[in-house]
Formats: C-alpha cells, sequence, structure tokens
C-alpha cells in the first residue's frame, strides 16, 4: 500500500500517519496492529482542530480516508482488546522504542569520537520514542 499523501495544512500528523504505515507492514508482533490503530485515532484527534477552520479539500478529503481505515479497524483491532490491555500494549510498545533510543545514544556517546551516521540514527531513535 503506497503512503499516504498527507497535505501540507496537515504536515502536525505526518509522524503518526507514518508510524502507523510503519506498523502495518510489521507482520512479527499482533500488537502492531493496535498501535497503528491508536496511531491513527491520535493523528484524527490532532488534526480536528486545524479542520475546523480549514478549507482546503484535500485536507478534509485525507482525514476521512483516516478515519473511514478507523472504522475499517476497528471491528478488529478495537474488540480484540479490553482499554487496560490496549493501554498496556501501547505503553511497553513505548517503553521498548525509548529503551532502544537510550541504548543507541549510550552506544554512539560511549565512543571517543561521534560519527554523524551513528548520532543521527540516534537522533531518529529518540524522534521514534516520542512519536
Amino acid at each position: 500500500m503506497p503512503p499516504l499523501t498527507i497535505p501540507p495544512e496537515l504536515k502536525k500528523i505526518t509522524a503518526f500517519i507514518r508510524r502507523a504505515e510503519e506498523l502495518d507492514n510489521d507482520k512479527t508482533q499482533a500488537t502492531s496492529r493496535l498501535i497503528a490503530y491508536y496511531c491513527r485515532q491520535w493523528a484524527v484527534e490532532l488534526s480536528l482542530p486545524i479542520l475546523k477552520t480549514s478549507t482546503d479539500p484535500l485536507s478534509k478529503s485525507t482525514l476521512l480516508s483516516i478515519m473511514s481505515s478507523l472504522e475499517t479497524e476497528k471491528s478488529s483491532v478495537g474488540d480484540a482488546f479490553t482499554k487496560v490491555e490496549a493501554y498496556t500494549v501501547c505503553r511497553d510498545f513505548a517503553q521498548k522504542v525509548l529503551s532502544s533510543a537510550d541504548a543507541s545514544y549510550a552506544s554512539v556517546y560511549a565512543l571517543s569520537s561521534v560519527d554523524y551516521p551513528s548520532a543521527k540514527n540516534c537522533a531518529r531513535s529518540y524522534f521514534a520514542a516520542g512519536v
């Protein structure tokens, strides 16, 4: 599935949509679909105030597309977990990503000289942890 085109007006949600798309491609963990669902749900929540004042039809159609995918996933993902289980899964995923970023930071800065690609990957890890 090609990545969703996000209009400039909705730039604020791009990271969450990209993370959801990345998790959709992850077939190794059963919980990936749940986390992708919540990434999309958060993106919709963030974009609703923007769209109240928007006149851009592309932004509205993008949001409707995301909302329709949420409705499609809701029956399969939303019913499979209780709210407590979903919270635990999302929290554990966030902890895992942050721990990975911390390990990356420790390995990069443990070296006597920091090389640019390693530092860049470290920064990407922390950015991913923030999403």
